[in-house]
């Protein structure tokens, strides 16, 4: 029963985040409307204030990113339960264990979905914030598990907790206090992308004390591929684009059906990860405890 705990924690916030998003909707949606309204131009699609969901393509197709975090919590817990009876210092990695990391990205992975349909569903300017957030625990993740690879004491679940949440608390913090300005936003979400795929491609290319480190790149190939097709898609069917239609289906739901399949598949990659014996007698880069 205890490998699943993080299942059902998952589910359960999931679920408490989807029926606040609902009940703020019934209240009429408070706080200050985001600038989109005002410009007419909010992701493409028509948006009704005054109703619970404003935007329903893209607000709904942000539960592909629950299905995409069941899955690695599902996996999460098949895993820790082969590994019960077996050394799980004999892993290659902590994360074919279960436990800890597998079960924290996959929250992250489900919880990115009520963080985006929040924004969507109400179009408020708290929410865009939030929406942000929701990326921003993604990357601030994958930059950090890499990181650990030359930081062994990182990948201590005490410090990487507390360093994960003063990164990316941090980094929240700074939209709140310029209310969400889009140079801002965009700056952070573009800066801490570029350091997931950056220190990614660190750990391809290495020689040394990383060259120990070895993952499946078709899994990482294919997440990157369908991310950056996603993320054409979106940016062909913007505002102003000929083929943006409002009324109709969304590019924007599909960047979100896109970016949750390349989430979870980011998951299952990370889950490859060999730590390869040489004849350095280096440290493990890899502690769960």
């Amino acid at each position: 029963m205890k490998r699943w705990i993080p299942l059902i924690v998952g589910v359960a916030l999931t679920a408490a985040s989807i029926g606040g998003i609902l009940a703020l909707g019934a209240a009429g949606w408070p706080g200050e409307a985001d600038d989109c309204i005002a410009a007419a131009a909010c992701f493409c699609e028509e948006f009704t204030e005054g109703v619970i969901v404003a935007q329903p393509w893209n607000t709904w197709s942000n539960l592909a990113f629950v299905v995409a975090g069941l899955s690695l919590l599902v996996a999460a817990g098949i895993d820790q339960g082969k590994w019960e009876v077996r050394d799980p210092t004999e892993a290659p990695n902590p994360w074919v264990t279960g436990g800890f990391y597998p079960s924290f990205f996959g929250v992250i992975v489900m919880l990115m979905g009520p963080g985006s349909m929040v924004f969507h569903a109400g179009l408020r300017q708290w929410g865009s914030i939030v929406d942000n957030l929701s990326m921003l625990m993604l990357t601030g993740f994958v930059i950090l598990f890499n990181v650990g690879v030359l930081v062994p004491a990182l990948r201590k679940k005490g410090v990487f907790v507390a360093t994960y949440v003063g990164v990316v608390g941090g980094l929240i913090a700074i939209e709140f206090a310029t209310k969400g300005a889009q140079a801002v936003t965009l700056t952070i979400f573009a800066v801490t992308l570029l350091g997931a795929v950056g220190t990614e491609i660190a750990l391809w290319f290495n020689k040394g004390k990383l060259a120990r480190v070895m993952r499946n790149p078709a899994a990482a190939v294919f997440a990157l591929s369908t991310f950056v097709m996603v993320f054409v898609i979106w940016i062909l069917s913007r505002d102003g684009v000929p083929i943006c239609d409002p009324d109709g289906f969304q590019g924007h739901a599909i960047w979100h059906l896109g970016t949750a399949v390349a989430s979870g598949v980011w998951g299952h990659y990370l889950r490859s990860e060999n730590n390869l014996p040489d004849h350095l007698d280096l440290p493990l880069p890899y502690e769960d405890g």
